[in-house]
């Protein structure tokens, strides 16, 4: 895996609903990949929306050509 940054332009914004389900496959690839978080807990929903989270928020990176979220490429283990 190359450790590249993309260029682009990268925006923060504040987590909204419509952003659980990819953000969830993201913190379960992570976990498979770098064993992060180390507890998960229940579920990567649980882990993400935690009770007592006071905000949450995503990255965005708007490039001119498609870029591969980590989550869509496949599991290589070394």
């Amino acid at each position: 895996m190359s450790n590249a940054v993309p260029q682009g332009h990268l925006t923060i914004r504040g987590r909204r609903d419509d952003d659980l389900h990819a953000c969830e496959r993201l913190v379960q690839a992570t976990h498979l990949h770098d064993r992060y978080p180390v507890y998960l807990g229940d579920s990567a929903r649980s882990f993400l929306c935690h009770p007592g989270a006071l905000s949450a928020w995503v990255a965005e990176l708007a490039t001119p050509s498609p870029v591969t979220s980590p989550c869509t490429r496949p599991h290589r283990r070394q």
